[in-house]
């Protein structure tokens, strides 16, 4: 096996490897020389972390701060909530109290109205019930005489002025009258007793009422007061350690500012110092670039050399094989067996288990195709036997006939073959095998097989 051009290359060109080496170990010192620089770097690098991290401990303390103040603003807001609910029970309290005081003088006011009524009344009907009980008396003594009858029940009283004019009146009715009297007159005492004492219990209720609404106020009064002063107490300590934090942040700002501007002056110092060596480096760099890229120029030449001879290898032998595909055919048979005589204008010939074909019904091909050979033959006692076959094409679905591809005539040699290198391709359908016409065929065991060779228009 031959050597690739790349290896004739390398093996015939040793000053070229030479220029190699020296590339690598130009380019080895360029990096050692690029490491160093790193490494001094390495001072600017932690003061620039350095400076970073300070600034985030300044945002972290600009972040407490605002989180502080949000708790003092939601601290205020709670104050002012709890005042407000301290007012408005406040006021609900007072609105009972003026309610009930209200409802409890309104009650007064009708009962001491009932009792003054009631007394009025009591003492109305006994005065008129004295009188009558007076002017009885009168009478009863004024007309005692000659014209009177007196009795234990019964008095008679004549009219002095009317002789015919007499009252019977019975004594013990008026002295039980006189005892209700009395009677209604203790029950009018005992209900002005009884309004009495309700009206001092009603005002004793009234002032264990005010008495509790009073101490209530008292309660929340102080409740608001102490509430305010503990808020105020926690807002001054809030403020006082905002003040301290503040104070704190600033010191520390005013700290990292100075270590800042200390090291942007180192890291401007050592950017300078790394111009002036790149500077000094640049034209051996340049140099080494360039070698590098002549040679990398040189081998990539190489390279596209026999990566196009070998590209053209490969097409050259897909080409080969895609014709060498295009040579290969399938092969199917279809078979008949009896007299063909009687099957003449028909399509007898069969696949498998011999079902016979007919009109569109044959071999079933599904992609498209070309007929490139065809072969008839026959086992048959005929001698003088001659069949004319034509091979149809229908297409997929289709009862009509598409087009004829072969039309060929088997005669007593018994063998027919038929090559067709220039057959037009057909699309998917069906090959069906129709008799034209047969003579000389009386053999009822005659049999009869035709195979088609088809060229797959896929590649396969």
């Amino acid at each position: 096996m031959s050597l690739s051009l790349k290896q004739q290359l390398s093996n015939n060109t040793s000053n070229l490897q030479d220029q190699l080496n020296s590339l690598s170990s130009d380019v080895s010192s360029a990096v050692a020389f690029h490491k160093n620089i790193i490494h001094d770097d390495a001072n600017i690098k932690a003061l620039a972390d350095r400076a970073t991290a300070n600034a985030s401990d300044i945002d972290s303390l600009e972040a407490t701060t605002l989180a502080q103040t949000g708790e003092i603003e939601s601290i205020t807001a709670n104050v002012a909530t709890n005042a407000q609910s301290i007012i408005d029970y406040n006021t609900q309290f007072q609105n009972k109290i003026d309610s009930e005081e209200a409802r409890a003088l309104a009650a007064e006011l009708v009962n001491s109205q009932a009792v003054i009524t009631e007394r009025s009344r009591a003492i109305g009907v006994e005065g008129g019930i004295a009188d009558d009980i007076i002017s009885l008396q009168n009478d009863k003594q004024d007309n005692i005489g000659p014209s009177t009858q007196l009795s234990v029940d019964m008095i008679s009283y004549h009219d002095p002025l009317d002789i015919s004019r007499t009252k019977d009146l019975n004594y013990i009715k008026i002295v039980e009258f006189e005892t209700n009297v009395a009677g209604a007159y203790t029950a009018v005492n005992d209900e002005e007793v009884r309004a009495l004492a309700s009206e001092s219990v009603l005002t004793s209720r009234i002032a264990t009422e005010e008495s509790n609404a009073r101490s209530a106020e008292s309660s929340l009064n102080t409740a608001v007061i102490t509430e305010r002063d503990r808020a105020v107490g926690v807002e001054g300590l809030l403020s006082t350690n905002i003040s301290s934090e503040a104070s704190t942040a600033r010191s520390a700002e005013g700290v990292l500012r100075a270590d800042l501007v200390t090291a942007t002056g180192l890291a401007t110092a050592a950017h300078t110092e790394i111009v002036k060596e790149t500077g000094l480096r640049k034209s051996d760099i340049l140099a080494v670039k360039n070698t590098a890229t002549i040679n990398r120029l040189a081998l990539e030449g190489a390279d596209t050399a026999e990566s196009s001879a070998r590209v053209a290898a490969d097409i050259a032998e897909s080409i080969a094989r895609v014709t060498e595909d295009k040579k290969m055919v399938f092969c199917h048979m279809m078979e008949f067996e009896g007299l063909m005589g009687g099957v003449v204008n028909d399509y007898p010939f069969a696949s498998g288990y011999g079902s016979p074909s007919s009109a569109g019904f044959g071999l079933s091909v599904p992609f498209g195709y070309k007929l490139v050979g065809c072969a008839f033959s026959t086992v048959s006692t005929d001698t003088a036997n001659s069949v004319v076959f034509q091979v149809q094409h229908f297409n997929e679905g289709s009862v009509v006939v598409d087009s004829v591809l072969v039309d060929s005539t088997l005669g007593s040699s018994h063998y027919k073959n038929e090559l067709f290198p220039s057959a037009v391709a057909k699309p998917a359908g069906n090959i069906c095998v129709k008799v034209v016409s047969a003579s000389g065929c009386v053999d009822p065991n005659a049999r009869y097989r035709v195979s088609f060779y088809l060229q797959s228009q896929l590649g396969f």
